[in-house]
């Protein structure tokens, strides 16, 4: 909560930054507002202790304090902002518990300061404010070790405390869970870990030791159990004090023979195994963290499942937390009501796992763009989870748009608002040149094309009224996409970002072709039926023939459109 009010204080070059220690000069928070500055101002800001600020007279300060009797109402991260024209004392002023809290209140300055001619414009500020959800953060989807390092310093901008090595990163993770690390991967994961400790990012390291593994886990096995300890072990020496245990999309039947006579079902295996994991992690050190992620990770499953469900709640370690997606595996939005309802299944508070924004399951094509902001509007959804841990996109770059407004819900449901996520994150991942372009991009295409509906859905009956218009939805999108296109590769200076915008929206006019060639084609094409139009050359005939302009009729976007159009006429006959 606080005040921000329109008075706007200015600050030039030669102001200065004041700590209250000399090891708060080396903290992320203070090179984080250094970097910010020297992009702005061009120049170093320097950095002076407290007790230096006499001879300060008449220059511009921002004050970075650590205080235990900070008014921000959480001492672990919270802070205190405040932003003030007058001259006595720092003009900014910035008081927090905790390095963490400095490092997010810095986030803070820098989303609400702009830089004009030079010159920083800060609105009068007194804010008081903390994360209404404790662990916040993500996991990467199919990523590799450089897409990992790629996005740690996003992070701190979203004040994520959290990034999940997913089981996919590396082979030893999953398939080949048994063998050791390789040299590589070990260097990669000890980067990781330094560069979000630095940054106050939990590290935790996943592995599922069922999934796709020749053979999977024996859960009563000592000899795999004391492999799955060694592998933690490797990534604790690395620094990593939080791990996960996936038994997630696996096979709902015990595979081995020693298992099915050890254990009354699978619940009971699973539960057995994670005592003994979570009783050697702990001996091993008394801070180190499990999660479990069961096999009836959402709560449809768990009903279904109820025998395997009871085993966990009758039996998990109280201090394991259990990972949950909501309602289905894919839920988008989850309420106060869905998570309550899985606390009384599993008897604790789950950790969500959001699978927003992943885009690896939709079809007919998957990896598809998705950029709408989260759905998740539930003020008191905080109070019945854990934390909360997004699943991105294939795309990292192009995840971080979708991602920012996770962050925005994360820290303050009641005031997020999920239009005013997207113009932030745009402005945030664009800079100032493709801000534009890009927001015009991207809202014609979240406000016309709703990406999580599959085919059928966009296919409607020729009788519903909504269908054309959908196509006419469709076609002033892609129109407004193929032109804008062009002009945001060219401004967009992260280069990974544009080629995975570029491929994306590539697909989405290919995906516009087809399906307005189909629509089209049932309304106006009269003899032009069957699989004829799917050949290219049909197709290409047609769509000149219908004067839609916005095509560009290069081979692989029509190869693209005909693929869709088969995808179409066999879903809805």
């Amino acid at each position: 909560m606080g005040v921000d009010n329109t008075e706007r204080v200015r600050i030039h070059k030669t102001c200065v930054i004041t700590v209250d220690s000399w090891a708060e000069k080396r903290s992320a928070a203070v090179q984080d507002l250094q970097e910010f500055l020297r992009g702005g101002f061009g120049v170093d800001i320097p950095v002076v202790h407290d007790c230096d600020r006499a001879g300060l007279a008449g220059t511009a300060e921002i004050s970075l304090t650590l205080s235990p009797e900070t008014h921000a109402p959480s001492p672990e991260e919270g802070y205190r902002l405040t932003v003030s024209p007058k001259r006595q004392g720092p003009q900014v002023k910035l008081v927090a518990g905790s390095p963490v809290g400095l490092l997010y209140g810095v986030q803070e300055l820098k989303l609400r300061s702009r830089f004009e001619n030079g010159v920083l414009e800060v609105p009068g500020l007194d804010i008081s404010s903390f994360p209404a959800i404790a662990i916040r953060g993500i996991k990467g989807l199919r990523w590799n070790p450089s897409d990992y390092l790629s996005i740690i310093d996003f992070l701190p901008a979203c004040r994520f405390n959290f990034l999940m090595l997913c089981y996919g990163m590396v082979p030893e993770h999953c398939r080949q869970w048994r063998k050791p690390y390789s040299e590589e991967h070990l260097q990669a994961i000890s980067e990781i870990v330094q560069r979000c400790n630095e940054r106050h990012i939990r590290v935790c390291v996943a592995v599922n030791p069922s999934l796709r593994s020749e053979p999977p886990v024996c859960y009563s096995s000592k000899q795999d159990l004391t492999l799955l300890v060694a592998k933690f072990r490797a990534s604790y020496d690395l620094g990593v004090r939080t791990f996960a245990l996936a038994l997630d999309d696996i096979n709902f039947e015990m595979v081995h023979p020693e298992d099915k006579r050890a254990y009354a079902g699978l619940g009971h295996a699973h539960v057995d195994l994670v005592k003994r994991l979570n009783d050697a992690l702990r001996g091993l050190d008394s801070e180190n963290k499990l999660i479990f992620c069961p096999t009836t990770y959402f709560t449809r499953y768990a009903l279904e499942r109820n025998d395997y469900t009871e085993a966990l709640a009758h039996g998990l370690p109280e201090d394991v937390d259990v990972f949950w997606t909501g309602p289905e595996w894919n839920s988008t939005t989850v309420s106060s009501e869905d998570a309550r309802s899985f606390c009384s299944l599993v008897g604790r508070k789950p950790l969500l796992w959001l699978n927003y924004p992943v885009n690896d399951y939709l079809a007919p094509h998957p990896w598809r763009l998705l950029l709408e902001p989260v759905k998740l509007s539930c003020t008191e959804l905080p109070r019945w989870i854990k934390g909360l841990v997004s699943n991105p996109m294939r795309q990292v770059e192009a995840s971080k748009i979708p991602l920012w407004s996770v962050a925005r819900y994360c820290w303050d449901p009641a005031s997020y608002r999920p239009e005013e996520a997207l113009k932030e994150a745009v402005a945030i991942v664009a800079g100032d040149e493709a801000r534009e372009p890009l927001q015009l991009v991207v809202e014609t295409y979240t406000k016309y094309y709703d990406a999580l509906k599959d085919t059928r859905s966009f296919a409607d009956d020729e009788a519903n009224l909504g269908s054309q218009r959908a196509s006419e939805n469709l076609l002033m999108a892609a129109g407004i996409v193929r032109i804008t296109l062009p002009v945001l590769r060219r401004l967009l200076r992260n280069e990974r970002l544009a080629r995975e915008l570029e491929e994306g929206f590539k697909r989405f006019l290919a995906f516009c072709e087809a399906y307005s060639a189909w629509s089209y084609g049932r309304h106006l094409a009269g003899g032009m039926q069957g699989r004829d139009v799917l050949a290219p050359g049909a197709l290409t005939a047609f769509l000149r023939a219908a004067d839609l302009s916005w095509c560009d009729w290069h081979a692989d976007t029509l190869a693209d459109a005909a693929w869709y159009l088969e995808e179409i006429k066999a879903m809805v006959g």
